[in-house]
């Protein structure tokens, strides 16, 4: 029901958060566990998540800080808009349309360079977990 859709839960480290996420990413939902203070509790809350078969990854941002917020959602969108030019390169291979696929080459290369050259880490691992099957 929500595959390929992203959640981003606040306090997801624990109590009514952490419910949240777990029934999201129980739904197929790819879910950020953000929280403020307890690591470890995140890191309890993402391996509950995978252990089911769901998908998650951790990440601090302190929710009443308005430039982290800020860099937390950028971090979001950059991953999400690089995850769905990977999804459409990944279906125009899957159903061998490499003349569209060469068309797009031009607009893709400098999109991957800036992201790969000046991704964070954060982006990064959100990525590798996304399409981790």
């Amino acid at each position: 029901m929500l595959e390929e859709k992203i959640a981003v839960v606040t306090g997801a480290s624990r109590g009514i958060g952490r419910a949240i996420a777990k029934e999201l990413a129980l739904k197929g939902a790819f879910v950020i566990v953000n929280y403020n203070g307890s690591k470890q509790a995140a890191d309890e809350t993402v391996n509950e998540i995978t252990q089911a078969g769901g998908k998650a990854v951790g990440v601090q941002c302190n929710v009443a800080d308005a430039a982290e917020c800020e860099a937390f959602i950028n971090n979001i969108i950059s991953v999400t808009t690089l995850l769905m030019c990977i999804n459409y390169i990944k279906e125009l291979m899957l159903k061998s349309d490499w003349t569209a696929l060469l068309d797009l080459v031009p607009v893709i290369v400098p999109i991957l360079i800036i992201y790969f050259i000046g991704v964070c880490v954060i982006q990064m691992i959100l990525m590798i977990l996304f399409y981790k099957k």
